[in-house]
C-alpha cells in the first residue's frame, strides 16, 4: 500500500485496522458455531434422557442405553449378540 499515492498514512492504517478487525471476527465464527452446537446437543440429550426416565421403563433407562452403546462401539460383534440376548 506504500506504493499508492492516493492514500495517506492515516488512511492506510485505518484500512489495515479494519482488515485486522474483519479477519479477527471471521476467525471467531467457528468457535461460536461449535459452542452453540455443543449447547444445543447438551440440551437435546438432556431432554431425551428426561423423557426416557419419565417412561419408568427399565429398558429405556438413559444410563443403560448409553452404556450399551459404548460397549457396542467398542466391540460391535461381541456386543451385538449380548444386547440381543439381554433384550429377549
Amino acid at each position: 500500500m506504500s506504493q499508492r499515492q492516493d492514500l495517506d498514512e492515516e488512511q492506510i492504517n485505518q484500512i489495515i485496522d479494519s482488515w485486522k478487525s474483519v479477519t479477527d471476527s471471521l476467525l471467531r465464527v467457528p468457535e461460536k458455531v461449535v459452542s452453540g452446537a455443543k449447547q444445543q446437543y447438551e440440551q437435546t440429550t438432556a431432554a431425551i434422557a428426561e423423557y426416557l426416565r419419565s417412561t419408568n421403563l427399565e429398558e429405556l433407562n438413559p444410563e443403560g442405553i448409553k452404556r450399551d452403546l459404548q460397549l457396542l462401539l467398542q466391540d460391535p460383534r461381541a456386543e451385538m449378540g449380548n444386547l440381543y440376548r439381554s433384550h429377549l
